[in-house]
């Protein structure tokens, strides 16, 4: 028994030192690199040898009939319960990764968003706050992204013809294009009526502490007004709120493609995915003289 117990703690530590290792991966490699998964692929192995592990060790200490082993069996049944849920997880992130198209993963554990492909890291935002309604079902899954679809649509800068040099000044200021002209507040119409709402609050260095606190308090007053209005035509059954910074989730909607798979995982701490930038950006960069 301790000798199995030994064995499953050093699986475990390999299966976290298989991600949390940055310096093992080669920082040359594109994100749409075949090798990317391999990581992955270790991973769904050695969490699976982990699960078999521990239900064997369960179902010994049944049948040995030991006093005071309840409470062994209560907390290998919860481990079981964690490591089925890691192993489903990484196999349906092993499945995208095989594809070059980027994916999302949305930890509700770790209020956490990642834009990935092939298993490496493209980007990353910070959620401040979740809010989750009839979404037990949902979790732990793929959603499969349909529509974009922002509350207020930005418009490009104008001149019109004789109004002046001050106004064509005025449009130039603006930006024509970027993540800044993108909107703040927008859902992710997903299959099976699932929705992904994604609202801002201000940002930390957009202005002073009461503005900003005056901004959400207003920001969520108007949510909350919104919601009891759509309450009457709701059609999406599962529906989880993400509230990001306003510079975020301006970003965040510049990054989205158009079709996109997204991975919602609650109960779970994944590994932090290796960046698909290199380390060393002047050396992969560096162009040789003609």
């Amino acid at each position: 028994m301790i000798l199995l117990k030994r064995y499953m703690r050093r699986l475990s530590r390999v299966l976290r030192s298989t991600f949390s290792n940055k310096s093992e991966a080669s920082p040359g490699l594109e994100a749409n690199s075949p090798t990317c998964g391999i990581p992955l692929r270790c991973a769904v192995g050695l969490t699976t040898i982990l699960l078999v592990c521990l239900v064997a060790c369960g179902c010994r200490q049944q049948g040995s009939g030991e006093q005071g082993s309840v409470d062994n069996i209560e907390q290998l049944r919860k481990q079981v319960a964690e490591l089925t849920i890691r192993q489903q997880v990484l196999a349906a992130e092993y499945s995208l990764a095989q594809n070059p198209s980027p994916y999302l993963i949305v930890n509700l554990s770790s209020h956490s968003i990642g834009l990935r492909a092939r298993g490496r890291s493209l980007r990353a935002f910070k959620v401040v706050e979740v809010d989750k309604r009839s979404v037990t079902a949902a979790l732990n899954s793929t959603w499969a992204l349909k529509e974009k679809k922002p509350f207020a649509k930005s418009e490009r800068p104008k001149v019109l013809p004789g109004q002046g040099d001050e106004a064509a000044a005025e449009a130039a200021k603006q930006a024509l294009w970027g993540p800044d002209r993108m909107p703040a507040d927008y859902d992710l119409i997903c299959d099976s009526d699932k929705t992904l709402e994604i609202r801002s609050l201000p940002s930390q260095q957009d202005s002073s502490r009461i503005a900003r606190w005056g901004k959400s308090l207003y920001r969520r007053l108007v949510e909350r007004y919104r919601r009891l209005t759509a309450s009457r035509n709701a059609k999406s059954e599962v529906r989880i709120q993400l509230w990001l910074s306003e510079n975020e989730a301006k970003l965040l909607f510049w990054s989205l493609p158009k079709q996109l798979a997204i991975l919602v995982v609650e109960g779970i701490s994944l590994p932090e995915a290796p960046s698909a930038i290199p380390s060393n950006p002047d050396a992969s960069s560096a162009i040789p003289a003609k």
